[in-house]
């Protein structure tokens, strides 16, 4: 169902799923692609639009309110200081909802209606109304049964939640300590899968950066060789690669132009790999000359020559 127990098997179901969900959206800040003052934006217009009283004292045109709802939730998306989600929530008519815990008034509100008090996977307690209740206060036996239908769709009940089997209208815990255990769970993976992505990155711009050394126009049987030599390499049985590192060093010479490249492998049983790849560009326009050389030394003895 949409409730998690604290089942530690669900619980890594439920994280796995929503990581990727998790760094998409935080993308969208880290990436510059919204400004994060946009929140303080949204909420200043949320409160221009009078949707806040709207919301909070439960008055007004249903039809109204449901034509806000759409409006500032096509422009505003999940940024406003409410809960996220397709359903729309009226306080105090279709649910109750506070962010962290609830206060004394609307806990006992929750109570009193029989409501599902439950927190979701921002952070937001909610008070999921039965349908009954809802009915009751939206009076929509007064509507046609399509108007109902379409009223009572956009609305989240505690049966549709209790009876949800398949996390279609989200995740909720019951307790805030449910809700931790998953929320520092999350946190945790979410970091491990960033500095992941980094260390994957990097690696992938050295070996690029190391293969494209290679991939002049002028291929030489020497330079098939040095690549092929690099990706086994890359590719052999043995210590763990932990980290990398490069330098590149150009100047020119009586013998012509040189360039010297040399890149650090670093392994988890403390040695480092230093490889020198030496190209030399005769000044009469000749076939490049390469050296390579490769030593593997303790990391303490290393430590000072890095570049």
């Amino acid at each position: 169902m949409g409730l998690f127990n604290g089942d530690d098997e669900k619980l890594k179901e439920l994280c796995d799923s929503g990581v990727k969900d998790e760094l998409n959206r935080e993308s969208l800040f880290d990436d510059g692609l919204i400004p994060h003052g946009l929140k303080d934006s949204a909420l200043e217009l949320y409160d221009k639009a009078g949707l806040k009283d709207i919301f909070e004292s439960g008055y007004g045109s249903l039809w109204d309110t449901l034509k806000e709802i759409g409006n500032y939730n096509t422009n505003l998306g999940s940024l406003v200081s409410r809960p996220q989600g397709n359903d729309v929530i009226q306080q105090g008519i279709t649910g109750l909802y506070h962010y962290g815990t609830p206060n004394m008034s609307q806990y006992k509100e929750c109570a009193d209606v029989d409501g599902l008090s439950v927190w979701d996977t921002q952070g937001w307690w909610r008070c999921l109304f039965p349908q009954g209740v809802i009915r009751d206060k939206l009076k929509v036996d007064d509507l046609s049964s399509k108007e109902q239908d379409s009223v009572m769709s956009k609305i989240l009940t505690k049966e549709a939640v209790v009876n949800d089997k398949d996390n279609k209208y989200g995740v909720f815990f019951p307790e805030w300590s449910l809700y931790m255990k998953w929320r520092v769970h999350m946190n945790h993976l979410i970091q491990q899968r960033k500095e992941e992505e980094i260390t994957k990155r990097k690696n992938n711009d050295l070996k690029d950066w190391a293969y494209g050394f290679y991939d002049s126009d002028d291929k030489t049987p020497e330079d098939i060789m040095m690549k092929k030599s690099l990706q086994d390499f890359d590719h052999k049985d043995g210590p763990e690669i932990i980290g990398k590192s490069e330098y590149v060093t150009i100047q020119s010479t009586n013998d012509g132009k040189e360039e010297v490249k040399q890149l650090k492998t670093f392994y988890n049983n403390g040695t480092t790999s230093i490889e020198s790849i030496k190209k030399v560009y005769p000044k009469d326009g000749g076939k490049p000359r390469i050296e390579r050389t490769v030593r593997t030394v303790p990391s303490s003895r290393d430590k000072g020559n890095g570049f």
